[in-house]
């Protein structure tokens, strides 16, 4: 895989790459999955009723299932996981209302678990009980291991750790009490660290590796020229720039606007992904009715010019970018593009580590990354575009969308959401808090005896492991 591993610990604050997660889905399973329309499909869950108007959400659990340390999933596990979420708030996947909205979740019985909310949150299952937030650990292995649990996390999904290398690598192995073992194919899965892409391909190639991922398809022409099975996975989301509009210049909406409509993302496509994605100036798929019609501004360098003019000042900043990927032969174009229209920059590359560490700690100006947004949904844009939002990484202030996410959440259906939604994004486009470029893209590489999986729906570049088997 194309990152390095943090932790396997949900609740951490430096829980961020697809490696991570990845890895910690074979370990913890979800309370509920979503398919590739956005709707719940059961995990540890079996279904959530809503009542008090969205206020309330009665969970009902699985029943029979165990974590690995042999202790039981219960509802007791459920709250003290929720718990952990609001007491520390440290969550980067988690939506900000599960800290502010969710005022209390108890254990109505073992298999009963019951979210109590102090305002209408009708998406609350899907934004709340999915991905990131949704992944259970064992309270006793938590409590045992303290700080400690990323290294050594516990819980009832298909794989148990044996091995956390950073740097290097992550073993897994079967967990034969899941209560997924008859449908777990691989008795053990290596994750390996190589961040080229090249190096990757050539690898599964050789036979060295079974399959690798990449976060960008760059090496796609060349795996499917060795005969290899090559997956290309498009998001719902894109892949972008995010700005730290603390930095003078960008604190400027003017520069903003100049920044995005001097890329010409036509040229991106085809010269940085060998035009296997999708131009976009859209935060979620441009089809989408709360999405459909709304952009940030599209190429018009003239017009950049301009801007740029009315601002009056000089504008440099330090591009950072992901090494050894389509990230780089993007910044490059995207470098030259913005000196087309009187944009100084310069570029620093560094591993997916180094970039996180420095967008967290707000030590960029403006970054080209994996650290951009990844969501299918305007309700799951509130961790980045809202004020208090742990994934906003560029102090974005909009106190119309801050009181816009809270109406969202408490709007009774999908009529009454509309408009809401429509406005954020509206804000948000003219706002400019981040560059949409290109619709995020991802690829699975495997030899001719791998059965691939779907990618998951947290992102292009992420799986359950528990869907790959070797045909023998």
């Amino acid at each position: 895989m194309p990152f390095d591993v943090q932790t396997l610990d949900p609740v951490a604050p430096n829980f961020a790459s697809a490696m991570d997660y990845t890895a910690a889905r074979g370990v913890m399973d979800p309370l509920f999955g979503l398919d590739k329309d956005g709707r719940l499909v059961p995990q540890l869950a079996l279904g959530a009723v809503a009542s008090d108007a969205n206020k309330t959400f009665t969970v009902q659990l699985r029943d029979g299932v165990k974590f690995s340390d042999g202790t039981d999933f219960d509802a007791a596990a459920v709250v003290a996981h929720y718990q952990e979420i609001k007491d520390k708030k440290t969550c980067l996947g988690c939506a900000p209302r599960l800290v502010s909205q969710v005022v209390s979740v108890t254990a109505k019985d073992a298999h009963t678990a019951v979210f109590t909310l102090g305002a209408p949150w009708a998406q609350f299952p899907e934004v709340g009980l999915t991905g990131i937030a949704g992944l259970i650990p064992s309270p006793a292995a938590k409590k045992a291991a303290g700080d400690a649990f990323g290294r050594n996390p516990v819980g009832t999904g298909a794989f148990k750790v044996a091995e956390i290398v950073p740097g290097d690598h992550v073993t897994l192995v079967r967990n034969e009490t899941s209560w997924l073992a008859s449908r777990t194919y691989p008795d053990k899965v290596v994750l390996k660290v190589m961040l080229d892409t090249q190096t990757a391909v050539q690898s599964v190639q050789s036979g060295t590796i079974d399959m690798m991922v990449a976060s960008q398809p760059n090496q796609a022409k060349q795996a499917k020229s060795a005969g290899l099975q090559v997956q290309l996975n498009e998001g719902l989301s894109p892949d972008g720039i995010i700005m730290n509009m603390t930095r003078p210049g960008l604190d400027d909406v003017r520069v903003r606007q100049a920044l995005s409509m001097a890329i010409d993302r036509n040229a991106v496509n085809k010269v940085a992904y060998n035009g296997d994605t999708k131009p976009t100036t859209a935060y979620l798929a441009e089809n989408d009715p709360e999405q459909q019609g709304i952009g940030v501004p599209e190429y018009n360098p003239e017009r950049a010019k301009q801007l740029l003019a009315e601002y009056g000042k000089p504008v440099r900043v330090e591009l950072n970018t992901l090494q050894g990927s389509n990230y780089v032969a993007a910044t490059q174009l995207i470098q030259q593009q913005w000196k087309a229209v009187g944009i100084e920059s310069t570029i620093r590359t560094n591993t997916a580590v180094g970039i996180m560490q420095d967008v967290l700690q707000r030590n960029y100006d403006v970054s080209f990354s994996p650290a951009f947004i990844a969501t299918t949904t305007v309700d799951g844009l509130e961790v980045a575009f809202a004020s208090a939002g742990r994934r906003n990484l560029g102090g974005y202030v909009n106190k119309q969308n801050d009181e816009l996410f809270a109406q969202l959440g408490a709007a009774p259906d999908g009529n009454a959401a509309l408009p809401l939604a429509r406005q954020i994004l509206t804000n948000a486009s003219n706002d400019i808090p981040s560059i949409p470029v290109v619709r995020k893209t991802g690829m699975f590489v495997a030899g001719p005896k791998i059965h691939l999986p779907a990618a998951d729906a947290y992102g292009v570049d992420a799986f359950v492991l528990g869907d790959v088997w070797v045909t023998r």
